[in-house]
This record gives C-alpha cells, sequence and structure tokens, in this order.
C-alpha cells in the first residue's frame, strides 16, 4: 500500500514538472515572437532610409525639419478639426439644426 502510494506522488511530481517545463516553453515562445512582432518595423521606413542616396548635413537637415514641419501641421489641422467638432458640431447635433 505504501509503495503505491510513493508510485502515485511520484508521478504527480513528474507530471507537475512536465507540465511546468512544457508552460514556460510555450510562454517563452509566445512572448519572445512578440517581442520580435513589435520591435518589427512594418512601416517600411528602414528600408527606405537604406535604400535612400547619402545625403551631406545641410541636406539631411533639411529633410528632418521638413517632416517636423510637416507632422506640426498635420496635428494642428487635427487639433482644429476636432475643436470645430466639439465646439460647433455637437451642439448644433444636439439642438436638432444638422
Amino acid at each position: 500500500m505504501r509503495q503505491a502510494s510513493r508510485r502515485s506522488s511520484t508521478r504527480r511530481t513528474k507530471n507537475f514538472t512536465s507540465a511546468a517545463n512544457t508552460a514556460y516553453r510555450d510562454s517563452d515562445n509566445a512572448g519572445s515572437s512578440r517581442g520580435k512582432w513589435i520591435t518589427a518595423d512594418h512601416t517600411g521606413m528602414s528600408r527606405a532610409m537604406i535604400d535612400m542616396q547619402s545625403m551631406g548635413f545641410w541636406d539631411t537637415l533639411y529633410y528632418i525639419v521638413t517632416h517636423f514641419l510637416i507632422a506640426v501641421f498635420g496635428a494642428l489641422v487635427s487639433g482644429l478639426l476636432m475643436f470645430l467638432l466639439i465646439f460647433i458640431g455637437i451642439p448644433l447635433l444636439i439642438q436638432g439644426v444638422l
């Protein structure tokens, strides 16, 4: 009786150890694949920068400043549209004018 109980206990320990190893391996694979996906360049910008011809200092500075100004202008236009929607559009919709 005692030996059967010992075998059962040993089997449970082996099952638990095997399950823990499998869970660790699967979570490690899932985590590493998610990390690779998150850090990947989905926009293709790195490939475009590699394929781009080398520029001098002033050309590079002009390129960066131009893209920065375009981004700022886009943010300002988005802010203006949100302002118009919130402070003009929604009250008109509530009043039933539109």
